[in-house]
């Protein structure tokens, strides 16, 4: 599910995390300060351009920018994976943004298309399928969203040709299919599985006010709300729907936090004198931002709540906590602030057990994190707007180059690589981190040799290969044990390590990088021979 840019599925840890670039071949941690990362921070965008509103869905980020083709600027979508780095989707001479991303389906509104109409189209693309066009018309559509094979967005006209918004949806069985055909303007959908959302005008008691809507293709369009005040922005998961309206059991006029379930109906959750806007919700919990507070303020805090625990407080300060995102027990949200104490956005996370922490502290603006799993993505800025990801749960896997015979040396034991460092400083330069590795995407243990003729290691996640080894060479490799765990074939959008052989010393070389793949082979055509890949890293 990918809602308001914001509202997405999260599970990140926000402590001890390591700064990384994406866009260089390896990253390089200060020697002799190895321990393992909570979580890994990567700048995946690295440009002037602009890159704005990411999303993410499993191991796929896809964002905005502002590209250059036949000599004019114009907005255009790039996507990123660990298997094939940065690709752009589009470059044209018209503008496509907005982009959201289910799994590998890419979904945007873009300008152009193969018969362009002057307005805006919605677009979407598949590493299968490529780049389809959906709508063709001149009714501008907009607010695209997608989850799993499910596209729902808003536009004026359809099968009553009103000049009013409708909402629609499409698969790739089913078609474009209109879910509204009145004369009052429909919008923001969202959608989780087949349940889609928005708000409205008019409905069943035909008001001038905003009310929430639903659609199943079980059940058709039904109306959550049905009041005199207006409800907006709603989400959803599963069977539950949220929304934020004015009035409520204290008949108010600020706005207050509402949920429905179906077989359940409306309940509302928050009772106060102040602002709650913009709930989000994964399964049973709910967050939101809001006025007021423990603290009485102004500014803007972020609550949450469970049926269980209630309404918890999350911010307790006087600057404002925006943007919440939600998953499982997770909240993100982006605040001013924090530990370095600045007048800009930073990236925050809270858990029960773990209370709240700070993903950044630097003194460019960070807004609107989107969160899927355990990847957290967010609009970060080094001068111009930048895409950053974090991933938690990652272990890096150190590199070390031997001066004595020219061979590399591979562990994911933080301990091992001190020891390395401490005791053979002259032997063996640390260079960085080669990889990072997720232990929970990763399912096969790597074996390490040590090669007594040439002095080095050799690694195989091959259980047949290993004990072809000790079978052919049982005086030349010694089987030092297992090692981390890989993926001995490819899996979604993995990370490909490449393996060498270095036909002079009979050592093995591994990268995980295509640039450094690609720079072994043109440097030294005749020392080191491309064998393909090794294994799969899942991050």
């Amino acid at each position: 599910m990918h809602s308001r840019g914001s509202r997405t599925q999260a599970l990140c840890a926000r402590a001890a995390c390591t700064l990384t670039a994406a866009v260089v071949a390896a990253a390089v941690a200060p020697l002799g300060t190895l321990s393992a990362h909570a979580c890994v921070i990567s700048q995946l965008s690295n440009n002037a351009w602009g890159d704005v509103f990411p999303d993410v869905s499993g191991d796929r980020v896809v964002w905005q920018y502002l590209g250059t083709s036949g000599g004019s600027s114009t907005y255009e979508i790039m996507t990123w994976t660990p298997a094939s780095g940065t690709v752009a989707i589009t470059s044209n001479s018209t503008a496509d943004y907005d982009p959201h991303v289910s799994g590998n389906r890419i979904v945007w509104v873009g300008t152009g298309g193969a018969v362009p109409t002057g307005d805006s189209d919605i677009f979407t693309w598949t590493p299968a399928n490529g780049t389809v066009q959906l709508t063709n018309t001149v009714s501008g559509e907009a607010r695209v969203q997608v989850d799993g094979d499910r596209i729902v967005w808003e536009a004026a006209g359809g099968s009553d040709a009103g000049v009013d918004l409708e909402i629609f949806t499409w698969t790739p069985s089913g078609g474009v299919v209109q879910l509204t055909a009145n004369s009052a303007d429909d919008s923001e959908p969202y959608v989780q599985g087949d349940r889609v959302v928005w708000w409205g005008y008019g409905g069943s008691d035909a008001g001038a006010d905003s009310e929430i809507f639903t659609w199943t293709p079980a059940s058709g369009v039904m109306q959550l709300t049905t009041n005199a005040s207006p409800d907006w922005a709603s989400d959803v998961w599963g069977n539950r729907v949220v929304w934020y309206g004015t009035g409520g059991s204290d008949a108010g006029s600020d706005y207050e936090v509402f949920v429905w379930e179906s077989g359940v109906g409306t309940t509302q959750i928050t009772t106060n004198a102040t602002e709650d806007y913009e709930p989000a919700v994964y399964g049973g919990r709910i967050a939101w931002e809001g006025k007021g507070g423990t603290d009485a303020g102004t500014d803007h805090e972020l609550f949450t709540w469970t049926l269980s625990s209630g309404i918890v407080q999350l911010t307790q300060n006087n600057t404002d906590d925006r943007d919440a995102a939600v998953c499982g027990d997770r909240v993100v949200w982006a605040g001013i602030g924090g530990s370095d104490g600045g007048a800009d956005y930073e990236i925050f996370a809270w858990t029960p057990a773990g209370g709240v922490g700070q993903f950044v502290a630097n003194s460019g603006n960070d807004r609107a994190p989107v969160i899927d799993g355990n990847w957290i993505v967010w609009q970060g800025k080094d001068g111009d707007s930048e895409t950053m990801l974090a991933q938690e749960g990652q272990s890096p896997v150190y590199r070390f180059y031997n001066v004595t015979n020219g061979t590399h040396f591979y562990t994911s034991s933080a301990a091992e690589a001190d020891h390395v460092i401490a005791t053979w400083p002259t032997v063996f330069h640390f260079e960085g981190v080669a990889y990072y590795t997720d232990p929970a995407k990763n399912s096969q243990p790597l074996y390490r040799f040590y090669n007594r003729v040439s002095r080095s290691h050799f690694y195989t996640s091959s259980a047949t290969e290993a004990a072809d080894v000790l079978a052919k060479w049982p005086t030349v490799f010694s089987l030092d044990g297992q090692t981390y765990a890989v993926n001995p074939a490819q899996v979604g959008n993995n990370m490909t390590v490449y393996r060498f052989y270095n036909v002079r010393n009979g050592s093995h070389f591994y990268t995980a990088s295509a640039a450094e793949r690609d720079h072994v082979l043109a440097s030294w055509p005749t020392i080191y021979s491309l064998e393909g890949p090794a294994f799969w890293i899942g991050q």
